[in-house]
């Protein structure tokens, strides 16, 4: 039984030790709830309540996330059920705001 673990193990090009495999595994799961978070966050960005004539000018991300929205209205109200906001602003009919998850 652990002669086939270790060819399992070989076959995939994976190190044979547990200490080694949970590194692998640990980094893999903060990836995945990374990778989960923005899949999120991009589902709640698409669902923003706009109007026909309304639309998304920018959409960025580096550590926080900058929107630039061409609206009628100031939507800091929908942004703050998910997310911090850092700053924002509602002029000439544009909104961005720098948004954060923390």
């Amino acid at each position: 039984m652990i002669e086939k673990k270790r060819e399992e193990l070989s076959k995939y090009n994976l190190p044979l030790t547990s200490f080694q495999l949970n590194a692998i595994y640990e980094n893999l799961k903060k990836i995945d709830l990374k990778q989960k978070r923005l899949r999120k966050d991009l589902e709640f960005f698409s669902n923003t309540p706009l109007n026909k004539n309304e639309e998304y000018i920018k959409l960025s991300l580096n550590k926080n996330y900058y929107v630039k929205i061409k609206t009628s209205s100031n939507l800091d109200r929908y942004f703050k059920r998910r997310f911090n906001i850092i700053e924002s602003s509602f002029k000439n009919k544009i909104y961005s705001a720098k948004l954060s998850n923390e």
